[in-house]
């Protein structure tokens, strides 16, 4: 295939420098897409997804990719994590990049320059958004969470990340007692943004693909099948992402009590704890008392016993 591609476009340098063939300029440029479009489609077949959409970009470029009208997925598996403490708010969305994950998506590029607003870091095989948000009341903590999230892309990929910062009826209050605080706490965090997101990217590829098989969008039969293929692939992407897609929800205390939990695409969760926190004091004291009554008790057997 690669040195079919030579040969066309070597022919076509002699046809641009007025050498007359039997092939005209067009129609030489249609078998080489043609050349392409089964050379990338042969590649995807054997699950080389890197090279083959390499090769489409080479071969038949951004107008290739307009006329396919759909998203390919740039994530295998998405994870939220958002971590709430005394005063500030951490969150991390991590997205393993999947076999058809491409670097130049405008969504990426967009994201590269939301920093500072956003941290975002490409690591090896990771793209990694960190956003923390100090707060001193929910209103505040709310606004904040607000402002992140309009940075963030609404699109599958992002569907668990935006549910982090979309978390509703937030309640953060600490009431002083007389030993301790304690800390009533609540928020409601819904994933069904996140599961339509999906769903959506699903839903239009499939319809995408019902008006490729029904028209001539594509003038040949190799483009067509390259396009269909392309389809078929980014749909089951698309739905091995939902299956990889998490939010985990982790609140933290000062004292480092921990409590976590977990949610799915869909899922719904009101979160409503009472934490109690003993003052730094009240732990050395009553070790002191402990110990100030068993010297007492001891006290009192000597004495009993003499």
């Amino acid at each position: 295939m690669e040195e079919s591609i030579g040969y066309f476009n070597k022919a076509l340098q002699l046809t641009e420098e007025g050498f007359a063939g039997p092939k005209t300029k067009e129609e030489l440029e249609r078998m080489m897409k043609d050349s392409y479009a089964l050379w990338a489609e042969g590649l995807l077949s054997q699950g080389e997804y890197e090279k083959a959409l390499s090769l489409i970009a080479e071969g038949l470029g951004a107008d290739f990719w307009k006329l396919l009208g759909i998203r390919l997925p740039l994530c295998k598996s998405a994870r939220a994590l958002v971590i709430m403490k005394p005063e500030v708010r951490e969150e991390i969305c991590i997205c393993s990049q999947g076999p058809l994950f491409n670097p130049l998506d405008e969504d990426i590029a967009a994201l590269r320059s939301a920093f500072p607003e956003l941290e975002f870091r490409e690591e090896a095989g990771r793209l990694v958004l960190y956003m923390e948000l100090p707060f001193s009341d929910t209103e505040g903590l709310q606004a904040g969470m607000r402002e992140k999230a309009a940075y963030v892309p609404v699109r599958g990929e992002f569907g668990a990340c935006l549910a982090g910062l979309k978390g509703a009826q937030i309640r953060w209050e600490w009431r002083s007692e007389l030993w301790g605080r304690r800390l009533t706490f609540g928020e409601q965090v819904d994933m069904s943004e996140a599961k339509a997101l999906l769903d959506l990217e699903e839903a239009a590829i499939k319809r995408r693909e019902g008006e490729i098989q029904g028209s001539e969008i594509f003038q040949t039969e190799p483009l067509q099948r390259l396009a269909l293929t392309l389809c078929r692939i980014a749909r089951e992407e698309w739905s091995r992402l939902r299956d990889n897609t998490t939010l985990e929800y982790e609140l933290v205390l000062e004292s480092e009590v921990r409590q976590s939990w977990f949610l799915k695409p869909g899922g719904v969760i009101s979160l409503e704890r009472e934490l109690w926190e003993p003052y730094p004091w009240v732990k050395p004291m009553f070790g002191l008392l402990v110990f100030t009554l068993v010297l007492l008790f001891v006290l009192l057997l000597f004495r009993l016993h003499r």
